[in-house]
């Protein structure tokens, strides 16, 4: 599904003008991504703790995977 036709569902949803086929879609569409939230959080927190990558310029980025959990699991991040 596009980001337009979601948003587009979601101004029928709150007009309440969605019919049970779009309804089904948006449960869906939520249930996938959060299967995919789900498995990504599985993913960096049994299988990594941090990751640096040296740019083209030299300079290095640093990705603390502890934050990028905490955001996907809405927690607030410090």
């Amino acid at each position: 599904m596009t980001k337009e036709y979601i948003k587009q569902l979601c101004e029928m949803l709150l007009k309440d003008n969605l019919t049970q086929n779009g309804k089904k879609k948006i449960v869906n569409y939520i249930d996938n991504l959060q299967q995919r939230i789900d498995k990504v959080i599985d993913l960096l927190v049994n299988h990594s703790t941090d990751l640096i990558i040296i740019c083209d310029e030299g300079r290095s980025l640093e990705i603390n995977f502890k934050k990028i959990v905490s955001i996907l699991q809405d927690e607030e991040v410090k």
